[in-house]
């Protein structure tokens, strides 16, 4: 029992230590063996501390909802206060390694887990039994080539809508989603850090009752970016106003993929909670120019450092390839038309990938009103979209009308068209299993 007379001071910090960084809003809870006990909130660099503290014993732990959120209960320390001098007290959430080993057990190498709760769209509160999953690519080099597999790791989620995905690779992205009855979300991209942990929860809903309004601006100078075209999940994709803005209604209700693009833009794509409120979303998207220059750069580093390689894979003859002479040779104006006559490949749109593509978008009338794209014929003989690469450096979801403001066709020193079973690993993309288109410039 705390002694009576003397008066002291607690002090210390709070800590994320999954993202190592100061944890903000903390409620930290001071009690002693009997007692009231007394609270403080952490700051903005996670610092709390109680004045007029009596000697003796007491215990000291922390609430905030990212222990909530990763299904953990409050941990609770013993501290004592002496007489004299002050006391120092740094409280953290568990690390990410111990997280992974808590759920899973001791982990393999290289291995980690994704963790998050399963809620109702409508009412935020847990489901229990839906079946959650994720999917990657691993690739298997061998004496015949390269073998690719898309393993899956799966569980049940439980009465408070727990799930925990062990063994799934660390540092890489995979597809997540989760689905129970006739309720699904979208299969949503994330990327599991190299600390091996990633929280991420899922929203289920039904069909229709939803909406998105949200508005779109640039992140050079924070100006609405008109007539960008916002598509969600698989509705028909709708244009934002000259403000910049947009809404939807009638979405079904959920985890849903967003797409947003624009002209001179690199396009956004990203997992939201489609709800029936219309929780605003607000997305910022970079100049195409100022990402390609960096590309260009980074690019122009690294083939000073070791050259592009595209003479020696040429020489081995394993894809298509372009030179400047042989692109001077066409006469075209748009560099989408270099790629017309080449074998294997044809100019579509996105309904002429339905069979072959990760996320369904639109349905079939709805998409031949979209941008047209590059497709190639994938093992499977369906069509597919392949990955592209400027420079060697992979720029995502770039459609055909958009290649020139990658370069334009005088621009352009060397192309290299790759089928999905004869794309060399540097043009590899994990959970894209299309083959790959690279562009060479002359700057």
């Amino acid at each position: 029992m705390p002694a009576i007379g003397l008066t002291q001071a607690i002090s210390g910090t709070v800590t994320d230590s999954i993202a190592r960084a100061p944890l903000r809003a903390a409620i930290v809870q001071l009690a002693p063996d009997s007692g009231a006990g007394r609270h403080a909130i952490t700051d903005s660099l996670g610092g709390f501390r109680f004045d007029s503290v009596a000697p003796g014993r007491y215990r000291i732990g922390f609430i905030h909802p990212l222990l909530d959120s990763i299904g953990i209960e409050p941990i609770i320390r013993e501290v004592f206060v002496p007489p004299n001098g002050a006391t120092r007290v740094d409280l953290a959430t568990p690390s990410a390694a111990r997280l992974r080993d808590a759920m899973c057990g001791k982990r393999e190498k290289g291995k980690a887990v994704i963790a998050g709760f399963v809620r109702d769209a409508r009412t935020n509160e847990p489901v229990a039994g839906a079946a959650v999953a994720a999917d990657w690519m691993e690739l298997t080099f061998q004496s015949g080539g390269i073998v690719r597999v898309m393993p899956r790791s799966d569980a049940i989620t439980k009465p408070n809508g727990w799930f925990a995905l062990c063994n799934v690779p660390s540092d890489g992205i995979m597809g997540l989603f989760a689905a129970k009855g006739p309720d699904s979300t979208d299969v949503v991209d994330v990327h599991v850090p190299e600390n091996g942990f990633l929280h991420h929860d899922l929203f289920l809903g039904g069909a229709g009752g939803g909406r998105l309004t949200g508005v779109v601006t640039s992140v050079v100078d924070g100006q609405p970016v008109a007539g960008a075209q916002v598509v969600v999940g698989t509705q028909p994709p709708i244009r934002a106003n000259a403000r910049g803005e947009w809404s939807l209604g009638d979405l079904p209700l959920g985890t849903r993929n967003i797409e947003i693009k624009a002209v001179g833009f690199y396009p956004e794509r990203r997992g939201v909670t489609v709800s029936p409120d219309g929780s605003p979303v607000r997305v910022s998207l970079n100049s195409m120019r100022a990402v390609l220059d960096t590309v260009r750069v980074r690019a122009a580093q690294l083939q000073d450092r070791r050259g592009s390689g595209f003479e020696e894979r040429r020489r081995h003859g394993a894809g298509q390839y372009l030179t400047a002479q042989d692109i001077a040779k066409k006469r075209v104006n748009s560099t989408a038309d270099l790629f017309i006559g080449v074998r294997g490949i044809r100019i579509g749109f996105a309904s002429d990938t339905m069979l072959s593509d990760k996320y369904a978008l639109v349905d079939a009338d709805s998409m031949k009103t979209s941008a047209k794209r590059l497709l190639m014929r994938g093992i499977s003989g369906d069509l597919c979209a392949p990955s592209m690469f400027l420079n060697g450096l992979y720029v995502d979801r770039v459609d055909a009308d958009d290649l020139d403001t990658w370069a334009r066709p005088h621009e352009i020193s060397a192309i290299e068209i790759y089928s999905e079973a004869t794309v060399p690993v540097e043009f590899q993309r994990i959970g894209r299993g299309c083959g790959s288109i690279v562009i060479w410039t002359k700057r």
